[in-house]
């Protein structure tokens, strides 16, 4: 057993991935045309979750 935690460290580790993500700089112009043709989206809740006296309470069957 302390053979293994001796040489567990020396074992390769996976590197991570690397991010796919690119920034561009763009133009006022660009960002406001942009801006103009998307619309918004309002995502569906899938509990709901209320706020009660500045805490966060989830309702479930077995009360909140």
């Amino acid at each position: 057993m302390q053979l293994l935690a001796l040489l567990l460290p020396l074992l390769p580790v996976p590197s991570a991935p690397a991010a796919a993500v690119t920034f561009h700089r763009i133009s006022a112009a660009t960002y406001a045309q942009a801006q103009r043709t998307t619309q918004s989206v309002k995502v569906p809740t899938t509990f709901p979750v209320k706020a009660l006296n500045g805490q966060l309470v989830i309702p479930t069957t077995a009360g909140p």
